[in-house]
C-alpha cells in the first residue's frame, strides 16, 4: 500500500504533500486486524530508471547466491519441525515451539518483551515478529533466535516513514 493519500512519504524523488493529519486518517482507513495479519512492514521506494540498464549484470551473481541461502534456511526449517504436527517451516510453527527457552536466547526474549511493551504490539503480531526472527536466524544459519535477528524483524514492523508523524 502506499505510505500516505499522495504516495510519496518517505521517498527521496518527490516531496510528500501530506499533512501529517491527512496520513494519519489514511492509515486509519486500514483496520488494526488486517495489519496485524501482515508480517512484514517495509518501505519500498521508487526505483531510478538508471537502475535498470545495469540490472542483469548485478543481479545475477547476487541472486544465485540468494536463492542458496534461502534453500538452505528452508531445509533448516523442514529439519527442525520434522516429526512435528504443527509445521514444516516456521510460518506454521507454534508459538510455543518458537519462542522455547531452546529456540530463542534470553537476550532476546527480553528484547521481545520490551519491544512489546513499548510498542504495544498484539498477540498476533508477537507471533509474525518471533516467525520472522526465526527465519532470519535460519538465513544467518543460527541455532537459535540471537537478539540481533529479534531487533531487525521488529524493526519489520514499524515502517520508518511513520517516525515523526
Amino acid at each position: 500500500m502506499n505510505p500516505c493519500p499522495c504516495g510519496y512519504a518517505g521517498a527521496d524523488a518527490r516531496p510528500c504533500r501530506c499533512t501529517p493529519i491527512s496520513i494519519r486518517r489514511y492509515l486509519a482507513k486500514i483496520s488494526g486486524p488486517l495489519i496485524d495479519r501482515i508480517a512484514l512492514h517495509v518501505p519500498v521506494k521508487p526505483v531510478d530508471p538508471k537502475d535498470f540498464e545495469n540490472a542483469p549484470e548485478c543481479a545475477g551473481a547476487g541472486s544465485r547466491e540468494m536463492r542458496e541461502g534461502v534453500l538452505a534456511a528452508v531445509e533448516r526449517q523442514r529439519s527442525r519441525h520434522r516429526g512435528a504436527d504443527d509445521a514444516v517451516r516456521n510460518a506454521g510453527a507454534s508459538a510455543a515451539r518458537l519462542e522455547s527457552p531452546d529456540s530463542m536466547e534470553r537476550e532476546a526474549r527480553e528484547l521481545l518483551a520490551a519491544a512489546q511493551r513499548r510498542l504495544l504490539f498484539s498477540a498476533r503480531s508477537r507471533r509474525n515478529i518471533v516467525q520472522v526472527a526465526r527465519t532470519i536466524a535460519d538465513l544467518d544459519a543460527a541455532e537459535t533466535i540471537a537478539a540481533r535477528h529479534l531487533a531487525e524483524a521488529v524493526q519489520y514492523r514499524v515502517p520508518r516513514f511513520l517516525e515523526g508523524i
